[in-house]
């Protein structure tokens, strides 16, 4: 795959993620305000119907929001690679902590 194609499915990924975080989000806060409607019904059936709702409602809000929150930190570690680069041999490679490590042995000391 080419690095075209990576930036694409990294952005899909992104933007489905931060969909699915937003529904999450809104259903979290309807479940929300049907917690708050138990109080409201005079009789036991509506204040349990109203509860088992919210229940649902915030239990799947914040489990779609977990899981696109999950999804776009996945996203943004694999989009952008580790800023600290070093070269070996004359090819330039981003290796992450082993690159920083490098760097800092190599660097002059004052």
């Amino acid at each position: 795959m080419d690095e075209r194609e990576q930036e694409n499915k990294d952005l899909a990924l992104k933007e489905e993620s931060v969909a699915l975080q937003m529904l999450g989000a809104f259903l979290a806060v309807l479940g929300g305000a049907m917690l708050v409607a138990v109080c409201w019904p005079e009789g036991w059936l509506g204040k349990l119907t109203n509860l088992c709702v919210a229940a649902l409602l915030l239990g799947i809000g914040l489990f779609m929001f977990w899981r696109g929150y999950s999804a776009h930190r996945k996203a943004h570690r694999s989009a952008g690679g580790s800023p600290v680069s070093s070269v070996e041999n004359e090819q330039e490679t981003t290796a992450g902590p082993a690159a920083l490590q490098r760097f800092l042995r190599e660097r002059p000391k004052e």
